[in-house]
């Protein structure tokens, strides 16, 4: 039996202040998730660079709650998905 891979999918619009404290609190959890996505609404260049930094996926996704949350989820690689919204 493999092991459960866990995936973290984050939708955001306008969220790169949020996003500048989350991504490091995800980076240093024991163990860290095996990936996180996020899941932009706006497509901004702030919250591409700062995925970019701490080496999250960015997916581009319409603006809304639906869209993103499916985008990302469509972008995900992990046996496991946790949406935080």
């Amino acid at each position: 039996v493999s092991a459960a891979v866990l995936s973290v999918v984050v939708p955001v619009l306008h969220d790169t202040d949020a996003l500048a404290r989350l991504l490091p609190a995800l980076a240093a959890l024991d163990p860290p998730p095996a990936e996180v996505v996020v899941a932009d609404g706006a497509d901004e260049p702030a919250c591409r660079a700062l995925c970019a930094r701490h080496g999250a996926r960015h997916a581009v996704a319409p603006a809304g709650r639906g869209a993103p949350l499916a985008a990302g989820a469509r972008a995900a690689t992990g046996s496991l998905l946790s949406f935080l919204h």
